[in-house]
């Protein structure tokens, strides 16, 4: 297995780094749970993100299995207000 990514700056910016993860990492791998609380992005700018509508349908897609099986889970998204 393949668990961890390379970045060149985990600080995102609109002009200089609008996407400090990468692409690959949202459509190529089964990540289901991303967890960037305290970090200085914003779900909004997160959306806007290459592919992460590909991590939400299959968070989406676990997140409700587990949901009808009767399990707590949490629904919030990569801990971002």
């Amino acid at each position: 297995r393949r668990n961890h990514i390379r970045v060149t700056s985990t600080n995102f910016s609109p002009t200089t780094n609008p996407q400090p993860i990468p692409p690959s990492v949202f459509q190529d791998t089964m990540l289901i749970d991303l967890n960037l609380h305290g970090n200085g992005l914003r779900s909004g700018e997160l959306n806007e993100f290459v592919g992460f509508d590909a991590f939400l349908e299959r968070r989406k897609r676990v997140k409700d299995k587990n949901l009808y099986g009767g399990a707590l889970t949490d629904m919030g998204v990569c801990g971002l207000d």
